[in-house]
Formats: structure tokens, sequence, C-alpha cells
């Protein structure tokens, strides 16, 4: 397979009046009681991209942004941006020390119950 990029490849949505460039991160939908529509990057701090006016119902509306998705996904692959699954896999393969743990010694103790007590010697 080759390593070399693809080609050039880009991608603009309309979500609202004009048309903007999603970037690289993967869109989420949310509603606002005063704007109707959000759609916010799923970045570190899911920074607002666009209002999105429209009467559709938000089935629809989750369906067409799952086709987005997809779009920023292949456009990714095509121009080789980072990737953030693949960064997670590589950051699963790295050492971890959080499972490494050191528990206290074992004991075993008597627990002295109602019907313990009742046939204990004590």
């Amino acid at each position: 397979m080759e390593t070399d990029s693809v080609g050039n490849s880009e991608i603009m949505v309309k979500f609202s009046d004009e048309w903007i460039d999603p970037g690289k991160h993967r869109l989420k939908l949310g509603s606002d009681s005063i704007l109707s529509w959000v759609v916010h990057k799923q970045n570190d701090d899911f920074s607002l991209l666009s209002t999105w006016d429209s009467s559709l119902n938000e089935k629809t509306l989750n369906k067409q942004l799952s086709i987005i998705n997809q779009a920023i996904s292949l456009n990714n692959a095509v121009n080789e941006s980072n990737d953030e699954f693949e960064d997670a896999r590589s950051r699963e393969k790295q050492e971890s020390s959080l499972l490494e743990r050191e528990w206290l010694p074992e004991e075993e103790i008597e627990i002295q119950g109602p019907l313990s007590r009742i046939f204990s010697p004590e």
C-alpha cells in the first residue's frame, strides 16, 4: 500500500447562509433554544462551528451529519491528516503503569455475625 497522500481534497458544508470548511474534526449536533440547531466540532473544547437553519427533525439531521462525518474521515485519509482513532491506537500500544498495583497482604479475618455469635464458645 502506498504511503504517500493520494491527492489534495477539500470539503465545504453549508449549514446556514455560507459555505464553510468543517476542518478535520468530526461534528456533533446540538440544540439551542434560541438558535434552534448548532453544530459543534468534536475537538478538545467542542467549539461551535455553525448554526443550522433547518426545519427537519433531529433524526434526519443526525443522518445528514453522519454522512458529513464520513466525508471528513475520507478527506483526512486522502490528505493524510492526523486521524484521532489512529492516534488513540498508537497511545494504546504505549507502556503504561496504570495497571501496576501494589496490593496489601492478604489475611483471613473472622466475621462475627448474629448466628456465629450464638454458636461460638465465647
